[in-house]
């Protein structure tokens, strides 16, 4: 992924990874990224694909880790329950 100051001259980005949504956030806050990615992706609508973990940082939050994310999609991610109902 570019470096917050190169986010400028990029017209779309590809996250893919496998992990939990916290710990992607807290990764991509360390080197300043949510920030950047913020106005470009929610506020000017820049081309974001998310795989994986990628698609779970572009909802407002995850119950993973009680992860505040990206914010593109207006809503919260929850964690499926296991087992018979």
């Amino acid at each position: 992924m570019p470096a917050p100051h190169e986010l400028g001259s990029v017209d779309r980005v590809v996250l893919p990874g496998v992990g939990s949504a916290g710990t992607t956030m807290e990764y991509l806050a360390k080197a300043g990224r949510p920030e950047a990615l913020r106005p470009r992706v929610v506020d000017d609508g820049m081309p974001f694909l998310g795989i994986c973990v990628g698609l779970q940082i572009l909802f407002e939050s995850s119950a993973e880790q009680d992860a505040a994310c990206l914010g593109r999609l207006r809503a919260g991610r929850v964690r499926l329950r296991s087992g018979p109902r």
